[in-house]
């Protein structure tokens, strides 16, 4: 399996564990929006342009009229079993007994990113587990590199437009 799609995996695993340290569980529910959301999150918050990190491996994001989506990994919930250890059913990410032996392959760098994301997001006290999705939305359509790109999309007549790491990393408005 390619790395994108594991390390994608490893951001649900985390996302999972986080998930089980707050209240309510049953009620979070990881949607492909929540999921697509966090993950130009994840990507973005720590992004440079002497170092993309993440957005090197997550290197398919589009402008889309909900915000930023990864294309490569929105187009792999459209398609049954194409993830090794979750699927989606509907609009819901499915998956059973995700644990940290299942990512072995992904390198310390790579988990560390996530890992130090999710914990920068649970630090400043982000809800973005518990928030309604429409106000992730929101979050990512502050973003001047969506912003500009949904614009430049519109004249073209086109429903998406790619957004490249530099463009992401020199985005004037970042919103977290």
């Amino acid at each position: 399996m390619d790395k994108k799609y594991l390390l994608f995996e490893y951001l649900v695993f985390r996302l999972d564990e986080w998930k089980k340290q707050l209240n309510n569980t049953n009620k979070i529910l990881l949607s492909k929006l929540r999921l697509q959301k966090i993950l130009f999150l994840v990507c973005a918050c720590d992004a440079t342009k002497e170092n993309f990190k993440l957005l090197n491996i997550f290197n398919n994001f589009s402008a889309l009229p909900y915000g930023p989506v990864e294309i490569d990994i929105y187009e792999t919930m459209k398609r049954d079993n194409a993830f090794e250890h979750l699927h989606f059913i509907e609009n819901r990410c499915v998956y059973k007994d995700l644990n940290e032996s299942m990512f072995g392959t992904i390198s310390k760098d790579e988990r560390g990113w996530i890992d130090d994301a999710i914990q920068k997001f649970k630090d400043e006290g982000k809800e973005y587990l518990t928030m309604p999705v429409f106000d992730l939305v929101e979050i990512t359509h502050k973003w001047t590199v969506w912003s500009i790109s949904m614009d430049i999309a519109e004249l073209l007549g086109k429903k998406q437009m790619k957004m490249s790491a530099e463009e992401i990393c020199d985005s004037l408005n970042k919103a977290f």
